[in-house]
């Protein structure tokens, strides 16, 4: 007799397969998004500080910028940044017409905290709104890495929706003092106050 062949149900496979699938898909996109961040930062890094010291390798205050500010929050210390780092200065303004530019960065390992505040539409000392539709902005950032796995980091980033920045100029340096509320991921919140700085432009 001849032997009628049978088929069993493979919805329940498939969709097994399918899982699995998934989840590969999931953890190679959580690696390469990650892997991807720290390339965004190293690059980020790099651009701040192309500008700026005299190729002189030796790591020492001979920056002149300094800039400082009290971060409360999520998360909390006494921002302090100034001198200079493989001979770039850690606190820099660029003028890009019309936005004004001023980096903040203390330099620090394997904890760095950065400032940054970017002025849309600068037209001289005055003092300028941070805010979503403002065309200014300011942000704190702090990036822990894994000292025993350097490609393994947290990054926590913080945007300003409130506060403002009051800009001076000083000869060819600017100088002034600021303050702003701002909120990162899932609600965190930082508050930066007693902020102030003087930076000069970035020599290419």
């Amino acid at each position: 007799m001849k032997k009628i062949p049978t088929y069993t149900d493979t919805k329940s496979d498939v969709a097994g397969i399918e899982s699995v699938l998934d989840d590969r898909e999931l953890s190679s996109k959580n690696i390469v998004m990650k892997k991807f961040n720290l390339f965004a930062l190293l690059i980020s890094s790099f651009l701040i500080f192309s500008c700026g010291g005299d190729g002189d390798d030796d790591a020492g205050p001979s920056g002149s910028g300094t800039m400082s500010a009290k971060i409360s929050g999520t998360v909390s210390t006494n921002f302090s940044a100034s001198g200079s780092l493989g001979g770039q200065n850690l606190v820099t303004a660029q003028l890009n017409s019309p936005v004004l530019s001023i980096v903040g960065n203390d330099g620090g390992s394997p904890t760095t905290n950065q400032i940054n505040i970017a002025i849309g539409a600068y037209d001289g000392p005055g003092t300028y709104e941070f805010g979503i539709t403002t065309g200014n902005t300011a942000t704190f950032s702090q990036t822990t890495v894994d000292v025993s796995n350097p490609t393994d980091f947290e990054n926590l980033s913080f945007t300003a929706l409130s506060g403002s920045v009051e800009v001076s100029e000083n000869g060819d340096s600017y100088e002034g003092t600021f303050t702003f509320s701002a909120q990162g991921n899932d609600e965190t919140t930082v508050e930066v106050t007693e902020g102030s700085f003087n930076a000069s432009p970035a020599e290419m």
